[in-house]
């Protein structure tokens, strides 16, 4: 309600920020991920359903002292979501905050996808690889890829020190929807 109608007006792609980093073809490639919206998230209501934390980012996972254990904390979002879902926030969420750079986006997602699948497997699940890989791209299309610009930035007096932040969530963009057409089913 607030995303979609500021994607469709010039006045937030002329914003200098959002002007410096989001290029034409990129503005293209985000408003046809927008306007196949029901669409995608129709697919991905479509593909099976697991357990998941819901804000499953790096903040949330602590390593124990005593034997270097990973624990999972907050779990006020824990429910059901289509399979894959918190990959795309432990993917994302420090490129997000502009802790890592978009350039590791692909590379990591590659290894985590096989890396979740094989934890699937140790809990019984048999979800296929591929729609574990679907699933969680449409997921970060439709939560990170369409809503990559930094709203919170995008107007005032935002200094050169946002730009950054900016080109990182552009290459996040780039990067999710390259993935998006990727793994589209043939």
């Amino acid at each position: 309600m607030n995303v979609v109608p500021q994607l469709a007006g010039d006045a937030l792609w002329r914003q200098p920020h959002v002007a410096a980093s989001f290029d034409a073809p990129l503005r293209r490639r985000i408003l046809r991920a927008a306007a196949a919206l029901p669409a995608l998230v129709d697919e991905l209501e479509s593909l099976p359903t697991t357990t998941a934390h819901g804000d499953a980012c790096t903040d949330n996972l602590l390593r124990t002292r005593r034997d270097n254990d990973i624990v999972l904390i907050d779990f006020g979002f824990w429910g059901t979501a289509p399979v894959g879902f918190d990959l795309g926030q432990l993917l994302l969420g420090e490129v997000q905050l502009g802790r890592r750079s978009a350039r590791t986006v692909p590379e990591l997602a590659a290894a985590c996808v096989p890396a979740y699948v094989r934890g699937l497997r140790a809990e019984g699940c048999t979800t296929a690889e591929h729609q574990v890989r679907r699933a969680h791209t449409l997921a970060m299309t439709i939560f990170h890829a369409i809503t990559a610009i930094p709203y919170e930035h995008r107007t005032g007096g935002a200094g050169p020190e946002l730009h950054p932040l900016f080109a990182n969530r552009a290459a996040m963009a780039h990067c999710i929807l390259d993935l998006l057409d990727a793994t589209a089913w043939k």
